[in-house]
């Protein structure tokens, strides 16, 4: 329960009189009228109504000391947020040319939303006319899904095999543009659904953090010219080989040659594997990354006739008062000058943004913020210097924003308030990630919340689930194993999601995927623990078994269920009281979980005897067997005619020998 706040004085008016009343002869004996009429104690009672007002002042908590203690907390107030969104500029362009970053457009019609692009991009005349994928096995032309919005495909095809590739088509390169910049927008939808189920930890809202660095594939990138392909030079890659949405900027090919009359590029799988087959939502050349924020710039705030000029606690207020904070000026008494909200100068001399001046020597040139108002504070002389008359107070630059007003529709048309390129400017998606200022009440809700959930891997618990937030990688399992493989050690085992519907389980982990794990469990892990970051074992689980059926029942569709049912139960549907009709509609439903199977539990013969037993149409199994088998070896049986699994262990279903057997043989 919540600690009561303390009544730090609980003395009301007439408490304070009769305390006063009592002092009188000690400290004033001449003094003998103690009545109302006597104007000294009309003074008395006065001070008496001040000081309990004062008093109420004293046990009143203020909206910044209730910041101030969730600043100590380790929760920081949450300011204005901007929206993003990515700009399409449409159609041919004459000739190629790079906006610089900072370049203003607004959406037609609503002239007081300024976005900002965030990065410098260059622009090229050439477009983009066919995306092709070849997988190895087949060629699919995926121009029209690639075109088409809410429709993504597939970037190498389902398994996504060395060798795979995706190909560009252009109408032309331009040898006066040095640079070809590629947006790629991958899906991810269908993979933010949580697993939970047995063995895995409770799944926690996807973090944020620092993007990879460490791509799971290496992807190399061609030209298509006469004698063949040839290499491309990567000049950055934000997607890490397609495994997250981003930039890839490439040299502009040299020595195209045209072929079914386009010139082509490709992104070929030279080595590796992917966790998780990229899906493509779009690639567009010619993409605006932009944020809802307006630069304001060389501002003055001092008028010279002021009163305040010269004096101490002089306070002056911006222009354009909804101030964007960057989140990186959280803390700026931690370093000097980070990203700041405003940078105002002194007579030309930068000063330095603080909370507070408590810190602040007399000659310290400090200024405090209100961001919510935009109010601008300077020192009294003995906290913080100030400013001179005759100095000049100017606000260099400060970024606006309009929170949740930013978050625009999609396909909105926009202008550039200072350029013209004579090409149509859309958005697909919706701007979307503006946020008005968190209100106090809402601090103190997400503060309450952020002590409840531990930040530290204490637990085995906790451990799962800080890997389980690993950010821009989709961890869809994790188990804690302590004491593995070495005493004061943990093992951590990680299994990555799939795809939903995918027609089998993949078992490749790629180290890629383990030291993303790894690097976010070694921010949050104790001093002295050890952990280390695995795969899991798979154990490839095949059954063989003879089926008695029912009268009437069909043997085709019968051997059918039976295999769908035990492919259920070695994924972890562990429910055998589950009704038959019940469990396939729950199997139906698309989930990007591969396996609920409990990590290390070993697979019983009774309990495959209980699933066919359960299928409908079969009145009896037997000679039923297992084969299991690790990294083709064979998996010797226990005494109970299990299949034992390591603590590591996870069961993949293999080929199952289901036939159908009216003989009333030796049962198995």
């Amino acid at each position: 329960m919540p600690l009561e706040i303390p009544n730090l004085d609980d003395r009301r008016w007439e408490d304070l009189v009769t305390e006063a009343r009592s002092l009188i002869p000690r400290t004033a004996p001449a003094w003998t009228d103690h009545n109302v009429h006597d104007p000294g104690i009309t003074i008395v009672e006065l001070f008496a109504w001040l000081t309990e007002m004062q008093l109420y002042r004293v046990n009143r908590v203020s909206e910044r000391h209730r910041e101030v203690f969730a600043r100590l907390a380790g929760v920081a107030r949450r300011h204005r947020i901007p929206a993003r969104v990515a700009i399409r500029v449409e159609g041919a362009l004459r000739v190629g040319r790079t906006l610089r970053a900072g370049t203003q457009l607004t959406p037609v019609g609503a002239d007081e939303l300024v976005f900002e692009t965030d990065e410098d991009v260059p622009l090229t005349a050439s477009c983009l006319i066919r995306v092709v994928v070849d997988d190895g096995a087949a060629v699919a032309d995926q121009t029209d899904a690639n075109d088409r919005e809410g429709t993504a495909f597939l970037a190498f095809g389902e398994n996504a095999p060395v060798g795979a590739s995706l190909q560009l088509g252009f109408d032309a390169f331009h040898a006066g543009e040095r640079e070809l910049r590629l947006m790629f927008e991958l899906f991810d939808a269908d993979l933010r659904e949580g697993c939970g189920g047995a063995g895995a930890a409770a799944e926690p809202i996807q973090s944020t953090g620092p993007a990879p660095v460490e791509a799971p594939v290496r992807l190399a990138w061609e030209s298509r010219g006469v004698g063949g392909w040839s290499p491309l030079e990567v000049r950055q890659d934000t997607t890490y080989g397609l495994a997250t949405s981003g930039m890839v900027t490439l040299s502009t090919p040299t020595g195209a040659a045209r072929h079914h009359d386009l010139m082509w590029i490709r992104a070929r799988v030279a080595s590796g594997a992917y966790d998780i087959e990229p899906r493509i939502a779009n690639v567009a050349v010619n993409v605006l990354r932009c944020s809802q924020q307006e630069t304001v710039s060389d501002e003055r705030l001092d008028d010279p006739g002021s009163a305040q000029a010269g004096r101490p606690n002089q306070r002056y207020t911006l222009a354009r008062q909804a101030l964007l904070v960057p989140p990186d000026a959280e803390g700026s008494n931690d370093a000097p000058f980070p990203d700041e909200p405003v940078i105002v100068t002194v007579a030309g001399e930068r000063w330095e943004r603080v909370d507070a001046f408590d810190a602040s020597a007399p000659a310290s040139r400090h200024f405090t913020l209100d961001a919510d108002t935009g109010s601008i504070c300077f020192g009294n002389g003995v906290n913080g210097r100030i400013p001179a008359r005759s100095e000049e107070i100017r606000a260099e630059s400060y970024r606006t924003c309009a929170g949740a007003a930013g978050n625009v529709a999609a396909n909105q048309r926009w202008r550039f308030r200072r350029e013209d390129l004579g090409a149509v400017l859309r958005n697909s998606a919706a701007a979307v990630g503006g946020a008005d200022p968190e209100t106090l009440a809402e601090l103190e809700l997400r503060g309450q919340a952020a002590l409840r959930r531990p930040d530290r891997a204490v637990t085995s618990a906790d451990i799962e689930r800080i890997a389980l937030a690993t950010p821009h990688v989709h961890v869809a399992r994790a188990k804690a194993i302590a004491h593995c493989p070495h005493p004061e050690s943990i093992t951590v085992v990680v299994l990555p999601k799939v795809r939903p519907r995918r027609a089998r389980l993949s078992t490749h982990v790629s180290a890629a995927f383990r030291r993303a794990v790894e690097r976010h469990l070694e921010r949050y892990r104790l001093l002295c623990d050890e952990l280390h970051v695995a795969a899991p074992v798979f154990v490839d689980v095949a059954v063989s078994a003879r089926l008695r059926l029912v009268k009437g029942a069909g043997p085709a569709m019968v051997i059918a269920r039976a295999g769908e049912a035990l492919d259920r139960f070695l994924r972890g549907d562990l429910d055998l009281t589950q009704p038959s009709a019940a469990a396939e509609s729950a199997a139906a439903a698309p989930t990007p979980c591969p396996t609920r199977w409990p990590f290390g539990r070993a697979v019983m013969l009774s309990e495959i005897y209980a699933v066919l037993e359960g299928v409908r149409g079969v009145d009896t199994a037997w000679a039923v067997e297992l084969d299991g088998r690790r990294d083709g070896a064979i998996v010797s049986r226990d005494a109970a005619r299990g299949i034992p699994l390591p603590p590591t262990g996870l069961v993949v279903p293999g080929a199952h020998q289901i036939v159908v057997d009216d003989r009333r043989g030796e049962r198995a």
